[in-house]
């Protein structure tokens, strides 16, 4: 009996190759929509997944009294080890240190390369993060000064397939390191990106810099909230909690390490970040996807049942039962979704190299086996038989044979109505797709034009490797503009885009002033950077207590009530000289934060970029003419260096990506919600042929009976948009309100979907009514 079932469920797809072609393609496309998206949530997701002991271990962050909506990633070297006595629970912690991170050089023999991450931690590293290692104790790899653990990637581009532990290396040009350890790559990406680690080259900056990045691991079953709660009453006995420097009373905020990727909120990190609400706009965009094709499915079933309505009636006069013929017909929805579940793979496969290359990530089908992706397949697959097939194997196989063999079985019965229901349906989630896309790209587009408050263009930025201090470039400024094509030259140590800065607080004439990013530059740079005085002037050579004053950002200003000081001492002594535009320092999601620039000195920060104004025309040259001076320069450093436009565009890369990848899925959900039409349109043409016969034999026009299949479809579609914009205005307005630089909803978004929705029906409706209204009403008209 399964055999006979299978062969004609077989020999019906064929005949009806067409429709059922449309079908399988629909939902596969879909599917494989599916898996995209889901693995690149996974992906995401997975974050820190490798550590074992994830669940132990926290980030120690804290916010202020004066500042209690904030929350700052650092923290003072002091804090850990003065916690750590007081509190049983934590068994270990771990310190990043500020001054330790960044790109650097590494040498041996005549291979040079760049870290491009390298990171100062403690002794103890590596027991909060326990990494597998390929050569070395993990326990004692960096006991010792000196000692550098690296990547197994690092080890096979410096020595090949030696043995790398032991080797001696050249670390940034100067300083002779040992390889004490080879770490293994974990198998999921973790929140902060490094080829190798070192030993901290400081052990505290005292009790009022917070250079450091705290890690706790502690006993399973820790409660956290217990846990932090013990922390902040430490904490009141200790020296941070003085308040010498006006930012009040500090509290402690345990961050859990599985939360770390997602925790944007948190001020000067030096983190990875992902974006968790774009995470949940692609998992709506996948459930969207997934409910569009079980529509669809359920349509085209429903519409192939009312086809074969006379050959179900024929089957139940000859003694075949109900539960017959309904596993029949779920047999046959079950091998059409098997067909759509393989034709997904392949579309899967076929696109995961062009979403890994738009996205910078190394996603992969069956990279661990293959049960997640089948299991997920399986999990769909079922989904759809039992929701698609199963309604219509209960529907088709209760029908009334003598209605049916009498031709009583119209497009006027139940199932044209929960037809149109699911297409109402369908098309309120293409709409909902279409909308949020425009949104998205709205505002990708309004980040990319708001003004930065700087000049991006023709700056070159030129990393320096020496000892991050540049008191004598003066002395070598010189050398820069005598270079073909560069018009000025100067300095700093914190660019646009850069995820941690340096910060101050402190206190005026008793008032505290909590918060200040403080940038280190050189002479003549807000003219290389094109930035505008609101007031006041630029340093000057010919001052010599320039070096002492500072000059604020517009934020700064309007916070601390500053535009009353101009020329006269603040904070620290500083006078200020002048009020600059804010500019975008760290994105769009956050405001422009308060901020201090000044000259370096020997008792400031140092600085670590050049940056060069150059003519774009003779770049070439210029670069050839730099790579020559860099040998005398930095002896030993190649030439590295980069433009100020690409530094700022990598604030946009997430949002870039995110809007190509909507605007593919949200247009493949409206091909999938109008191959649905397509397929209705062609149905109802067929059935409604012998009246189109008669219109046009009574002497209908070829745009009457156009008319006449349209009407029907642009009233659902508009029924559909009526829908889906109100749901569109509440989520739109809800992930807009994430920016602090955001476009005004737009209403092209609500026109632009209607308009389009219609259009696309229109067409497609069209290609289905000119072939019925052309048709010889003869053939339609003549008796079987």
């Amino acid at each position: 009996m399964l055999k006979t079932n299978l062969t004609i469920a077989l020999r019906n797809l064929w005949k009806h190759r067409g429709f059922s072609l449309v079908n399988i393609l629909g939902l596969s496309i879909s599917l494989a929509g599916c898996i995209l998206i889901l693995l690149y949530v996974q992906h995401e997701r997975s974050y820190d997944a490798w550590n074992p002991d994830a669940a132990n271990v926290y980030r120690l962050a804290a916010h202020y009294s004066h500042t209690p909506s904030e929350v700052d990633a650092s923290s003072p070297a002091e804090l850990a080890p003065a916690l750590a006595p007081s509190i049983p629970s934590i068994t270990h912690y771990t310190r990043f240190y500020v001054w330790d991170m960044g790109r650097r050089l590494l040498t041996y023999g005549e291979r040079s390369t760049f870290i491009e991450q390298a990171q100062g931690v403690d002794s103890t590293f590596f027991q909060v993060f326990p990494y597998s290692f390929v050569e070395g104790d993990p326990a004692h790899a960096l006991d010792g000064p000196g000692s550098l653990v690296i990547s197994e990637t690092l080890a096979k581009r410096l020595f090949g397939n030696q043995p790398a532990l032991g080797k001696q290396v050249l670390f940034q040009a100067q300083k002779t390191m040992a390889i004490t350890g080879v770490f293994k790559t974990p198998a999921t990406p973790t929140h902060f990106s490094a080829d190798a680690f070192q030993r901290m080259s400081s052990s505290g900056d005292g009790w009022g810099n917070g250079n450091y990045y705290t890690y706790i691991r502690v006993t399973p079953g820790t409660n956290p909230s217990v846990l932090q709660q013990k922390i902040n009453r430490v904490m009141d006995g200790l020296p941070i909690n003085s308040d010498t420097i006006g930012t009040g009373v500090a509290h402690a905020v345990l961050v859990p390490l599985r939360d770390m990727y997602f925790r944007s909120d948190i001020l000067y990190d030096f983190t990875d970040h992902g974006n968790a609400q774009i995470l949940q706009i692609l998992l709506a965009v996948a459930l969207l996807l997934l409910a569009i094709a079980c529509i669809n499915f359920t349509n085209f079933n429903i519409t192939q049942s009312v086809r074969r309505s006379r050959e179900t009636g024929i089957r139940k006069v000859l003694g075949a039962h109900r539960f017959s013929l309904a596993l029949y017909y779920l047999l046959e929805t079950t091998m059409q979704v098997l067909l759509s579940m393989l034709l997904a793979i392949v579309w899967a496969e076929l696109f995961l190299p062009s979403l890994n290359n738009l996205l910078g990530t190394q996603l992969a089908l069956f990279e661990n086996g293959a049960w997640r992706e089948l299991g997920l397949l399986s999990i769909a697959g079922i989904f759809v038989v039992s929701l698609s097939g199963g309604y219509v194997a209960y529907y088709i196989s209760g029908l009334e044979p003598t209605k049916v063999l009498k031709g009583g079985f119209s497009n006027r019965d139940k199932g044209a109505a929960i037809r149109k229901v699911l297409l109402v349906a369908q098309f309120a989630f293409a709409a909902l797709a279409v909308g949020a896309l425009m949104v998205i790209h709205t505002q990708e587009r309004f980040m990319e034009n708001l003004d930065p408050g700087f000049n991006k263009d023709q700056v070159m930025i030129v990393n320096t490797h020496g000892n991050g201090r540049m008191l004598t470039f003066e002395g070598q400024r010189q050398r820069f503009l005598a270079l073909p094509g560069v018009q000025m030259a100067t300095k700093v140590n914190f660019l646009p885009g850069d995820k941690a800065i340096q910060v101050q607080a402190g206190k005026y004439n008793g008032e505290s002033v909590p918060t200040l990013d403080v940038i280190t530059i050189g002479y003549d740079y807000f003219e290389v950077m094109g930035m505008h005085f609101i007031k006041g002037r630029p340093f000057t050579r010919g001052y010599g207590q320039d070096s002492a004053g500072i000059i604020v950002n517009e934020t700064a200003a309007r916070m601390y009530h500053l535009d009353s000081l101009l020329g006269k001492p603040w904070m620290n002594g500083w006078p200020i000289l002048g009020i600059v535009k804010d500019i975008n320092q760290r994105g769009f999601e956050t405001a422009a934060e308060p901020t201090a620039f000044h000259i370096e000195t020997r008792n400031s920060n140092g600085t670590d970029h050049i940056l060069l104004k150059v003519d774009g025309r003779r770049l070439p040259e210029t670069i050839r003419a730099l790579t020559g001076l860099w040998k005398d320069l930095e002896p030993g450093f190649p030439l590295d260096y980069h433009f100020m436009d690409d530094q700022f565009n990598r604030m946009f890369v997430q949002y870039r990506q995110m809007d190509v990848v909507f605007m593919a899925f949200s247009g493949l959900t409206l091909f999938i919600a109008l191959l649905g039409i397509f397929v209705l349109s062609a149905f109802i043409a067929l059935q409604r042929s012998r009246e189109i016969g008669i219109r046009k034999v009574l002497g209908a026009s070829i745009g009457g009976v156009m008319k006449l299949l349209n009407r029907d479809f642009l009233i659902l579609v508009l029924l559909a948009d009526a829908i889906a914009l109100p749901v569109l205005w509440v989520l739109a307005d809800k992930w807009l309100q994430g920016f602090a630089y955001r476009a005004t909803l737009p209403w092209f978004a609500f026109a632009g979907t209607v308009g389009l929705t219609l259009v696309c029906t229109l067409a497609t409706v069209s290609i289905q009514a000119w072939k019925a209204a052309v048709a010889d009403p003869v053939k339609s008209l003549k008796y079987e």
